[in-house]
């Protein structure tokens, strides 16, 4: 039986009683193209593509009506014009664009030829054996390589912008220093600065303008002085053995003039009292130049030389070579936040036995920003417990030293020993997530890279310092006055070299930007 016409209010009628069964409407062909009920229909019934691909055909008629609205309009789709027809047709106006001629027959041609040209002439790898601070990658684009600082940040780094971090000269390696007495950790920690070209932009500085000199004894107290003089024999394009010679000779000189003053605060060698790699069975020490000494301490001792002299502007030595950490511990009952103040520290030092041994260099990182306190009390709610304080790094330096602790003290052992436990150490360490600030925590933001590493061999009481660095001819071993030996950056992060143990290590800082590393 025919269904009937329906008029507008019919059709709306049937849409809002089928919208209420929830039941499709079943109409006829010609309802279906009811003006008011196109809209009603598809609502219910929503147009879905087909998955096959459209034949030629349907892809060449413009009247398809499963792809235009405009096709449930019309009574019945028009059939497909014969061959004889297309050729009169308006698709005629529209011939298939063809790409301009590149002189290759198409792109399966050109991928044959690529790699018939890379066939004849492969890509040969080999192994590194030089540089490791002129491979930093750019890998953002320029206009994403900006650092987020905070307000104290920017003000320190504004003080060490300008200077380089290029060598002053590209075509030269290091170069032996001789070792007239025990001081081969003095010649390990001079090789580690005269291969840091931030130092050596830096220390040139020096006298510039005739102002930072402020030494009243004359140069012979003047530690910058003596450096800077090393510098400048080190890196001469005409230098000579004897030349390095005369310049480190002077700068003993100038060690052993301030390290006697009387009524320094900072004797050289120090008076002992504590424990470090060279004291035994907690004998105090006697003052002896030419006795061997600690390259750490050593290190520590040289900055705290020039930023307590003042012959260099304090806020470049502290921008350049100290490490600002505030440490803050929370009470457990009344969660009250004890703050300490901004303490600055040219070393991180970690203990390879605390809490235990076998662990990552990371963890032992880690572990030197969070203390175990025992008994603080608390100043809002007078209570004494135990609990972790966590450091926090405010900036991070340009140089940093990390020194491995290689002493034990042991009683019934005899006193103090050395520690050989192994701890491979990175050529990347990322300190980012030790920041004050929750913002600069992802990684990236506080990034160094390896620069050189002073390494000891032998027991507490004896041994002998040799230093592995990055010169601009790669990879280089000072031992004393001898030839510089080349190495591969494997050997650079060797975590044990034969009998020698990685001691001082010094990172360079890699700012997002640094094309070069340095």
């Amino acid at each position: 039986m025919a269904l009937t016409k329906i008029n507008g209010k019919m059709a709306r009628a049937m849409a809002l009683k089928s919208k209420r069964r929830r039941k499709p409407v079943f109409v006829s062909s010609k309802q279906l193209l009811h003006p008011r009920l196109v809209h009603q229909t598809r609502k219910r019934r929503p147009f879905h593509l087909p998955s096959k691909k459209p034949s030629d055909s349907q892809a060449l008629d413009p009247l398809n009506m499963s792809s235009s609205p405009e096709a449930d309009r019309s009574p019945s789709p028009p059939s497909p014009p014969p061959p004889d027809e297309l050729q009169s047709s308006f698709l005629k106006l529209l011939p298939r664009q063809s790409p301009p001629d590149s002189g290759q027959s198409n792109p399966s041609d050109a991928a044959k030829l690529a790699l018939q040209k890379l066939l004849a002439d492969p890509i040969k790898f080999v192994p590194a054996t030089k540089t490791t601070m002129d491979t930093e990658i750019r890998t953002v684009p320029k206009r994403l390589m900006r650092e987020n600082r905070t307000a104290r940040q920017e003000s320190r780094f504004s003080y060490v912008r300008g200077i380089s971090k290029s060598f002053p000269n590209a075509n030269m390696g290091a170069i032996g220093m001789y070792n007239p007495a025990n001081w081969c950790y003095r010649r390990g920690v001079l090789q580690s600065l005269m291969n840091l070209p931030v130092f050596l932009n830096w220390i040139e500085r020096h006298q510039a303008n005739g102002r930072y000199c402020s030494s009243r004894r004359g140069a012979s107290y003047c530690i910058a002085c003596a450096l800077k003089n090393l510098y400048q024999a080190y890196w001469d394009p005409g230098r000579t053995s004897r030349s390095v010679l005369q310049a480190t000779s002077y700068f003993d000189k100038v060690v052993a003039s301030l390290g006697s003053e009387p009524n320094t605060d900072s004797p050289w060698p120090p008076d002992g009292g504590h424990f470090n790699l060279y004291s035994q069975k907690g004998k105090k020490r006697k003052r002896d130049d030419h006795s061997q000494q600690c390259a750490g301490e050593f290190a520590g001792w040289l900055f705290q030389q020039l930023d307590d002299r003042g012959v260099m502007p304090k806020e470049e030595t502290n921008a350049l070579f100290m490490l600002e950490i505030e440490r803050q511990w929370n009470c457990i009952r009344c969660k009250h936040a004890h703050k300490s103040d901004v303490e600055a520290q040219s070393q991180i030092i970690i203990s390879l036995r605390d809490p235990k041994r076998g662990l990552s260099f990371e963890e032992y990182v880690d572990k030197y920003f969070l203390e175990r306190l025992s008994g603080p009390r608390c100043d809002a709610c007078r209570t004494t417990q135990d609990v972790n304080r966590r450091g926090r790094i405010v900036d991070g330096p340009e140089v940093l030293f990390v020194q491995l602790q290689r002493v034990g003290y042991d009683p019934y052992r005899g006193g103090a020993y050395k520690i050989h436990d192994v701890c491979p150490y990175p050529l990347y360490l990322d300190l980012s997530k030790h920041s004050i600030e929750p913002s600069l925590r992802a990684k990236g933001n506080l990034r160094y890279k390896l620069s050189s590493v002073v390494q000891h061999a032998g027991e507490a009481g004896s041994g002998h310092y040799t230093a592995k660095v990055v010169s601009p001819l790669g990879v280089e071993l000072l031992n004393d006055e001898s030839p510089a030996a080349k190495l591969t950056v494997e050997r650079l992060l060797r975590p044990k070299d034969g009998s020698f143990l990685p001691y001082l290590l010094t990172y360079v800082r890699v700012r997002p930007g640094d094309e070069r590393g340095r």
